[in-house]
């Protein structure tokens, strides 16, 4: 399992897997090990972690180690000196924006609720794709911004979804998808606030 270590020195020397980006990134020095941390060869997975620091606008030192029976990667992400205020790079930004899009999408499509009249319609989140598209068009950190905006309170959309047992389309599951490269850009508060939320719905479902 990957630790946290004291030092830092190495030597030189597969599936999708979900890596933790946001302890790795949290500045501490990491060693990770081959077929426990990750499956790809080890220079794979330093070329991970090398986009991964330019995605988040970070540097990232590594060195590969093998002491016989175990080999791997030891790494520290700090900020890069170029780019101290770490502004997230245009297509992370883009990539948030078209997942964010793909669940209003998807919720349009298969999601139903009900009308005043007894009858069902389908469920289209309007104000959510205005917002969105707002955010978009102003660009920067903008959907960032919106994204954390709509995890941080409870809202009619959320409520949509739950009653119709999709997890999978609500905002604040994509946000605590840390196989996301934007992900390690939502604040712990963000990720608190989704978290929270994801953990309600999961006890109202077991309870119903």
């Amino acid at each position: 399992m990957a630790r946290r270590i004291n030092g830092f020195s190495g030597s030189g020397t597969t599936g999708k897997r979900t890596y933790p980006w946001v302890e790795w990134t949290d500045g501490s020095t990491w060693e990770i090990a081959q077929g426990e941390d990750y499956d790809v060869p080890t220079e794979n997975m330093r070329t991970n972690l090398h986009m991964k620091a330019k995605a988040i606008g970070a540097t990232v030192e590594s060195h590969s180690f093998n002491d016989g029976s175990t080999s791997g990667l030891r790494f520290r992400f700090s900020e890069d000196g170029d780019n101290p205020a770490r502004e997230p790079d245009a297509a992370l930004m883009d990539k948030l924006f078209e997942d964010s899009m793909e669940i209003y999408e998807i919720a349009r499509l298969e999601v139903k609720i009900p009308r005043k009249d007894g009858t069902q319609q389908r469920y289209a989140a309007v104000r959510y794709k205005q917002g969105l598209d707002r955010a978009r068009a102003k660009g920067g950190v903008e959907v960032l911004n919106f994204v954390t905006r709509t995890v941080s309170k409870p809202t009619l959309g959320f409520s949509h979804l739950a009653n119709a047992g999709r997890r999978d389309l609500m905002l604040e599951t994509l946000v605590l998808d840390a196989t996301k490269l934007y992900h390690s850009l939502f604040s712990k508060d963000t990720l608190s606030n989704a978290q929270r939320r994801i953990d309600e719905y999961d006890a109202n479902r077991r309870r119903s």
